[in-house]
């Protein structure tokens, strides 16, 4: 590139005085070069005087220059590592991550579809169902790893709360029962349309028989259910009730 000036840059290695320049006829030039334990960079590349493509001539200082990183060969890389498979329910938001190695690793989270989601050290997703995700890692010797990571929708409570019921002892919809999936405890609280508590249940969620209503009158209820899975997840729904007689 043609410059006003010299860019004050000494390189290490340089090819002196090149009086003409041809954008047609290239020319290959080559030294050799002795690494040393205290060069991080190797400069290369210096031309000076007058620039000649015929027919202008351009500044009569010019230079060409290059930078190469240097490491030393005991130098450690490392593989790409995207992390842990996750379990999650749909909705969730789910993070992966790979450990930070230094500024010259370069990264590139890519979904199945080969879209790439993100160039930074993490991912963050949505669960929405059984999904793969690739992680591409170059170190500082170019050279590309990648890992696998996968997001698993399982292990998820769901909890369905019925908003009215008949206990009147003809065996159709006589108890108020909350429908459940992989959920192990449930507690259950109802409460009268002042505010009152007229039923309390807490404990797992298979030995529940339900509510018979007792001998609550006819009317409106409040319920609140909360219910944890055996991974450890919790859901929580309210509704009201309606019993009928």
């Amino acid at each position: 590139m043609p410059v006003y000036s010299n860019p004050g840059i000494i390189p290490q290695y340089s090819f002196g005085r090149m009086d003409t320049l041809s954008k047609s006829q290239w020319r290959r030039m080559s030294m050799e070069v002795v690494f040393t334990d205290t060069m991080k960079y190797l400069t290369i590349g210096w031309f000076t005087s007058q620039w000649n493509y015929p027919p202008e001539s351009y500044y009569s200082s010019g230079y060409y220059i290059d930078n190469v990183v240097l490491y030393p060969c005991s130098a450690q890389t490392y593989v790409a590592d995207a992390g842990s498979d996750q379990l999650a329910c749909v909705g969730d938001s789910v993070t992966f991550s790979t450990p930070y190695r230094n500024n010259e690793y370069r990264y590139a989270w890519i979904k199945g579809n080969g879209d790439t989601l993100s160039t930074t050290t993490s991912l963050t997703v949505e669960a929405a169902e059984n999904t793969e995700y690739y992680l591409s890692q170059w170190d500082f010797k170019y050279e590309e790893t990648w890992d696998t990571v996968r997001v698993f929708i399982e292990g998820c409570p769901e909890l369905e709360l019925p908003n009215v019921f008949t206990p009147n002892g003809d065996n159709q919809n006589d108890l108020w029962l909350p429908l459940t999936k992989e959920v192990i405890e449930i507690d259950i609280s109802i409460f009268s349309r002042w505010g009152e508590s007229v039923f309390q249940y807490s404990g797992a969620a298979d030995t529940f028989a339900g509510w018979d209503g007792s001998d609550a009158p006819e009317g409106i209820y409040f319920v609140v259910v909360k219910a944890r899975s055996d991974q450890g997840r919790t859901i929580e729904e309210k509704t009201t009730l309606t019993l009928l007689r």
